[in-house]
């Protein structure tokens, strides 16, 4: 399945963890060409529920060692930062604010101060348009992939029922009712709908 906490991390991946040496080459060695930094311990900063694995003492150890694998040494810095502090789920948290933010267009200055001073990244809504877009055709496929296992076309759909934060992205919506030209559009509350479907649930079953 996609959830928001999918698009958080490709937001991550592209804008914030770059500035922590993502994707970043090491030195070059006795003339040999310069190696891209060793990249595992970013995906696992940037998916929630591996990022605590980056605070286990061994793992902690491994990546003292690595400070030689760096051409830039501010980018071993920062990581170590955000390491020894503990500052994995902070990231994400700023990730998704900028994915938030970006969601209707323009630009999000993301603040990374607690872990350089003065540092900062960017966000615009292109660069996260780009990072998503896998995420996106994956869902866009499942719901036409719905439509055609319950013997309609696209052109039978006749609504589409937007709830959930994700929703807000301004691309996943309109690139699903771009799949879906004949329906109209519904719009659920983005934050609470879970909470009121369980809400309206309860009052069928205990009559309240």
């Amino acid at each position: 399945h996609v959830a928001g906490t999918d698009f958080d991390r490709r937001v991550e991946l592209a804008a914030i963890l770059p500035h922590y040496g993502f994707g970043a080459m090491g030195p070059s060695v006795a003339g040999a060409p310069a190696r891209e930094v060793p990249n595992g311990v970013y995906f696992d900063l940037a998916t929630w529920h591996l990022i605590n694995t980056v605070y286990s003492p061994g793992r902690v150890a491994e990546l003292r060692s690595m400070r030689g694998f760096y051409g830039d040494p501010r980018h071993y810095e920062r990581l170590m930062v955000v390491v020894n502090e503990r500052l994995g789920h902070e990231l994400m948290a700023r990730a998704e604010a900028a994915k938030i933010e970006v969601a209707d267009g323009g630009e999000a200055r993301i603040d990374l101060g607690h872990t350089e001073r003065h540092l900062a990244a960017t966000l615009t809504e292109q660069q996260a348009a780009d990072a998503i877009e896998i995420d996106i055709a994956r869902i866009v496929g499942a719901a036409a992939e719905a439509v055609t296992q319950a013997g309609l076309s696209p052109a039978q759909v006749d609504a589409l029922y937007f709830t959930g934060g994700s929703t807000g992205l301004r691309l996943l919506a309109s690139r699903i009712a771009a799949a879906f030209p004949a329906a109209e559009v519904v719009r659920g509350d983005r934050f609470a709908s879970v909470a009121t479907g369980l809400g309206l649930h309860a009052q069928r079953w205990f009559g309240r």
